[in-house]
């Protein structure tokens, strides 16, 4: 069975939090799993801020930083699945569509910088919000998501893949390592795993 594993890289590879904690003056953790909805106006307007510097300030990707252990924890995806995939979100929904190829432009330029070697480019995927939509016509195929965002891990495992909630490197080497070895018995109906697997989310053993 072919294994496929999607890491995120905003706040799992790369330090978006940190990037933008250095231009807004704001922890965007406090409101990164909330819906746009349930920010307060004081939120909303920060939000919008930060999607404005995303969207149109070019050295807001030029100059992010990578996160301490991200190329150990890329590498080591690499080693033990047949396929790797960094993903991103585009997340302003109004952007100009020669935006939308900017950002995405340097999003891969960011990739290729910190996570190529002479014999590989990382494959990047710019994707919207619903990341499970991945999980649909994939026979045959195991699908791990690791993800800061709860909503997103939850949609993922609710869609048959397996799921991780990004914390730190050593949880998610802990679950990776421990999903590898389950996967022998697995099979994937529809593009759902069977046994589904949980409960990797908070494992810090």
């Amino acid at each position: 069975m072919k294994t496929i594993c999607y890491l995120d890289m905003d706040d799992v590879l790369a330090d978006f939090n940190g990037q933008a904690l250095k231009y807004i003056q704001y922890d965007c953790q406090q409101i990164k799993n909330k819906s746009f909805a349930e920010l307060t106006e004081t939120e909303q307007a920060i939000q919008k801020r930060l999607f404005f510097i995303c969207d149109y300030d070019n050295t807001f990707w030029q100059t992010m930083p990578i996160r301490a252990g991200a190329v150990d924890l890329y590498r080591f995806c690499r080693k033990q699945f047949d396929e790797v995939v960094l993903l991103s979100k585009f997340v302003p929904p109004s952007c100009h569509p020669h935006r939308f190829r900017a950002v995405s432009f340097l999003k891969l330029k960011w990739a290729h910088h910190f996570l190529s070697d002479d014999y590989h480019l990382p494959k990047v995927i710019i994707i919207d919000n619903v990341k499970s939509l991945l999980l649909q016509n994939r026979k045959d195929t195991c699908q791990i998501l690791v993800d800061d965002m709860t909503r997103n891990i939850s949609d993922w495992e609710e869609k048959g893949g397996i799921g991780v909630l990004y914390q730190d490197n050593e949880q998610v080497l802990n679950a990776l390592k421990k999903i590898k070895i389950q996967i022998p018995s697995m099979i994937v109906r529809n593009g759902a795993c069977y046994p589904k697997l949980k409960g990797f989310s908070h494992d810090k053993e």
